[in-house]
């Protein structure tokens, strides 16, 4: 329980980073590639909106509000998924800042949500 909790705190913690890029904060060297300094262009702008939104829906499934358990568990595998993906993609980001903050942070998510998916696995398979 802990972990989906900590997971559900996470996405809306990174969805409200995603909220400051779409207002104009100037972090634009530690998303989307890293590739901007300052504000992002509005394309990128309207983008974060909206990746906000989903992240915030998706926090809001896993909190139990939207789905029953089997939406949850696989709006689980989509996170741990969406996650593991991120891992790779910030590494790789050219920005070595981008990289140094949401490679660690995606391998927390991705940590936390394998781990909840494999626990409701099991608690499934024994009850």
């Amino acid at each position: 329980m802990l972990r989906k909790d900590a997971l559900v705190v996470m996405l809306v913690g990174i969805s409200g980073f995603q909220i400051a890029l779409a207002a104009g904060a100037p972090w634009g060297s530690v998303a989307w590639g890293g590739q901007r300094s300052g504000v992002l262009p509005t394309g990128l702008r309207t983008a974060s909106g909206i990746t906000a939104i989903v992240l915030l829906v998706v926090a809001s499934m896993l909190a139990g509000r939207l789905v029953g358990p089997i939406g949850r568990r696989r709006v689980l595998l989509g996170v741990a998924i969406y996650f593991t993906l991120g891992i790779i993609a910030n590494a790789a980001s050219r920005s070595r800042l981008e990289a140094v903050i949401w490679a660690p942070v995606c391998a927390i998510g991705a940590a936390l949500a394998w781990s909840e998916f494999r626990a409701g696995r099991l608690s499934t398979a024994v009850g």
